[in-house]
């Protein structure tokens, strides 16, 4: 008898680990501050339009020395300075999210936290990353790009009279 019971758990163990998973979806449910909604998912359309345009109306680049200048200082106040930061979101036009497995989110003014990130650090392409931005006189978009992953960051920012502003913001943390 024990034969058979050692055969049919070995056979349990090979079938559950041969069960075909299916890749996640890039939806994931909507999260309201300190509100969890499980039945609706978020909707990701408007930030990938967003980076679509930020794409279409800029140009691409892969080296540290070609940040704009205006950029370059506007950059460094606004992840050394929370005061700084949080003046320069536009919150009316923010996309902001942040994926992070089972939970979506969206990011506010009541729920941003400071984020000292040195992301043009971070400019460059080998042969596992391939970190880009894209510019022009009113866009500054940053993405952050494992190869074997895809998109982990983004950023988005516009230049609206003659002042830069965070308006997308993605964070894939799962």
């Amino acid at each position: 008898m024990k034969p058979i019971i050692t055969v049919v758990i070995i056979l349990i163990i090979f079938s559950a680990c041969n069960t075909n998973q299916q890749p996640p979806t890039k939806k994931f449910p909507k999260e309201k501050v300190g509100q969890k909604q499980k039945s609706k998912p978020y909707d990701w359309n408007p930030l990938w339009n967003r980076v679509k345009k930020y794409k279409e109306v800029s140009t691409a680049y892969s080296k540290k020395s070609e940040v704009p200048k205006d950029f370059l200082i506007f950059y460094r106040k606004f992840i050394s300075d929370s005061l700084f930061q949080k003046e320069h979101i536009n919150f009316t036009k923010l996309i902001g999210v942040i994926g992070a497995c089972e939970k979506t989110t969206v990011l506010t003014k009541s729920n941003w936290k400071f984020d000292d990130w040195e992301f043009i650090d971070e400019i460059g392409i080998d042969e596992k990353w391939s970190n880009t931005f894209y510019a022009s006189n009113t866009v500054f978009f940053f993405e952050y790009l494992l190869k074997e992953v895809g998109t982990i960051r983004q950023l988005g920012f516009e230049k609206n009279n003659n002042k830069w502003y965070l308006t997308l913001y993605f964070a894939d943390d799962c």
